[in-house]
């Protein structure tokens, strides 16, 4: 019987172009940040004094970053401009928060959904969060009003 010698192979071959690392990119960012945010609200407690000098701030370049990716997907953009809708909330910024969404939310549900088929749970996740957000920063007086 012959003996055939052992031959490492490598890895097959996986390839992404520069859009579908973009966005992975653009997801891992965005998926760090809510980490991130994550961990500051459970370690502060409700009553301290928020300030930009938290550690959070480093995450705003890199956010804007993604929102503004021309080729990043209307998606990622999304999940993105809510992640940082929410870093703003956190660091008691509720009207940046809020000047930070879009104006209504049906019409970006609309416009995912048409993109991705059918919305996942998390995008799903960000839309209510997004609202929630959007209601809490709005300041209505007698002459104005939020719209959704």
């Amino acid at each position: 019987m012959r003996r055939i010698a052992n031959v490492s192979r490598p890895p097959p071959a996986f390839a992404l172009d520069s859009q579908q690392l973009t966005a992975i990119q653009g997801i891992t960012l965005t998926a760090r940040a809510e980490a991130q945010i994550a961990v500051y609200s459970a370690q502060r407690p409700s009553t301290a004094a928020s300030t930009a000098s938290t550690g959070l701030s480093p995450i705003v370049p890199s956010l804007l970053a993604a929102i503004d990716a021309a080729d990043s997907p209307a998606l990622e953009s999304f999940q993105a401009t809510v992640c940082l809708a929410w870093l703003h909330h956190v660091l008691g910024e509720p009207e940046l928060a809020a000047a930070r969404l879009p104006g209504d939310f049906g019409a970006v549900a609309t416009q995912l959904s048409g993109e991705a088929g059918a919305l996942s749970g998390w995008v799903r996740v960000c839309l209510v969060k997004g609202t929630y957000l959007k209601g809490t920063g709005c300041k209505i007086t007698a002459y104005t009003t939020c719209v959704f």
